[in-house]
């Protein structure tokens, strides 16, 4: 019996591109709840196309969880109302050990990532960033002000094209790091200093000490029993055969599980995660104590470090808006990696001024930070106070009753579609009948495309399983009816959140009135 062979090895992009996709798999209907049930409080708050250069000019430092933060935190601490500082939100409980609040804190995820602020006074912050399909919790805790954003122009258009349109747009890469950075972009903020920003792991240690998750630090994966292995390579001999066929679910579990086996032989494991952390992958929604192939790229003060693969995509992001702002972005996090198009310099230095050399080479000059009174509550508090809530809530509830609405025509053409398969389906005319009804009903998807995509992945296995037995045209026209199915599902699924935001937002507009 052959050995099964490996898959040539993907291109970077094409690694992206995959994960990305299986990330939308995922997370769709998480992300399509959650969008749902902020649809209220996102109606209460500006975005932050309304923030748009509100702090032009002004230093931002952004204060994030890597192991090199402690070095200088304390330093920030006399920079307050002299910059605008932000950290992620688990960067808070750290920075509350050593007494420093920031003015604001920034959150992407849509899992519970809550317990970041468990034990954390929100009320004392200025601000939270928000991504509109952040978990619900985080828009009911007590935040002075609360600024949504959209993270996936795909995924949160419907919700969006509602409010400010493209113009609430962050960049986010997937990475709150990253979302931060075109943050302080849409802020006018210069320039942008980066502190804790490490994406290694010296020593192992992943997080400051001082965070909720501290305590995790990088091993070797663990390794198969030979009797594991031994199953594992015979899934992995049938899927080669398939994949041979060019079936396209096959070539990518012959894929998946040579992934698996790369991680195993070149990864690690985060161990030492909180409980918080690890209920949070309980959930099947992330996967938070494994990394893929643990690689070297330029460290902060030379040489080479370890880094993940998400850590190097956000690292590669951050030199790409480095090369087209030179001289604004500042990594002072004294660790870590090197990022290609930032000037590297110590944070006294930055703040000071003076010379900054790599080795013996002059790296750039930089001149004292300018450090006057920022009135940073007035300036957030404008954006607030120039908010028509009345208008959004309206404007909202009427996409949510747009939306269902597309979902249930989209829902009533695919029963007719279902009709003439079970009942019919054995002449040509009505293969013609049902093509016309299938465009019809991808046509009343479009306001509803996210509910849908929730359940593609279901849809395409459906239709691949059935594939392979098709024999005749009834079998292929059967294949159709799965597609109606889905969108039956999703019509379902649509109706209890979208249900739900409808009955709180003509509420909240009939209390207004009253």
């Amino acid at each position: 019996m052959t050995n099964p062979s490996p898959p040539p090895p993907m291109h970077p992009d094409q690694e992206r591109a995959l994960s990305m996709q299986m990330t939308v798999y995922s997370f769709a209907e998480l992300w399509a709840s959650n969008g749902c049930a902020n649809l209220t409080a996102l109606a209460r708050w500006p975005s932050v196309a309304k923030l748009a250069g509100a702090f032009e000019g002004v230093p931002a430092i952004i204060l994030s969880p890597g192991p090199s933060l402690s070095k200088n935190v304390e330093l920030v601490k006399p920079l307050k109302g002299k910059v605008l500082i932000i950290a992620y939100t688990r960067t808070l409980s750290a920075l509350a050990k050593v007494g420093l609040v920031p003015d604001l804190t920034v959150q992407l995820d849509p899992l519970d990532l809550t317990y970041h602020l468990d034990h954390y006074d929100v009320s004392q912050l200025e601000g939270l960033v928000c991504g509109c399909t952040c978990n619900p919790k985080l828009y009911q805790k007590p935040f002075k002000r609360i600024f949504p954003y959209s993270g996936n122009q795909v995924i949160e258009s419907w919700i969006y094209d509602a409010l400010d349109g493209p113009e609430m747009f962050l960049d986010t890469s997937c990475s709150v790091a990253t979302t931060t950075i075109s943050l302080c972009k849409v802020l006018g903020c210069s320039p942008i200093v980066l502190v804790g920003q490490d994406m290694s792991f010296p020593g192992g240690s992943y997080y400051d000490g001082g965070t909720e998750d501290g305590g995790a630090h990088l091993e070797p994966m663990p390794q198969l029993t030979p009797e594991q292995q031994a199953e594992e390579d015979s899934v992995l001999r049938t899927v080669e055969v398939l994949a041979q066929f060019g079936l396209p679910h096959a070539v990518q579990a012959h894929q998946q599980i040579w992934n698996q086996r790369h991680v195993r032989a070149k990864g690690a494991q985060v161990v030492g995660m909180s409980k918080h952390a690890a209920a949070t992958e309980a959930t099947g929604k992330a996967v938070l104590s494994r990394i893929g192939d643990v690689k070297q790229v330029p460290g902060y003060y030379g040489g080479q470090v370890g880094t993940t693969p998400s850590f190097s995509w956000v690292r590669e992001w951050m030199g790409k808006r480095a090369a087209e702002f030179p001289g604004r972005f500042i990594n002072a996090t004294e660790g870590g990696c090197y990022i290609d198009g930032m000037i590297h310099a110590p944070l006294k230095t930055v703040i000071e001024g003076g010379e900054v050399r790599r080795g013996s080479d002059l790296h750039a000059v930089l001149d004292p930070l300018p450090l006057e009174d920022i009135d940073v509550p007035g300036r957030l508090q404008a954006a607030c106070d120039a908010v028509d809530v009345g208008a959004q809530r309206a404007s909202l509830l009427k996409m949510a009753e747009k939306t269902r609405r597309a979902l249930e025509c989209a829902d009533w053409v695919g029963l007719k579609i279902r009709e003439i398969i079970d009942c019919r389906g054995r002449e040509q005319g009505d293969l013609n009948r049902v093509k016309g009804l299938e465009a019809w009903m991808c046509k009343e998807l479009e306001p509803a495309e996210i509910f849908y995509s929730i359940y593609q992945q279901q849809v395409m296995d459906a239709i691949l399983e059935q594939a392979i037995g098709a024999h005749t045209f009834a079998d292929t026209l059967q294949h159709l009816s799965a597609m109606c199915e889905t969108v039956h599902t999703a019509r379902e699924f649509g109706d209890t959140v979208l249900g739900g935001a409808i009955w709180r937002l003509r509420r909240a507009i009939e209390e207004d009135q009253d």
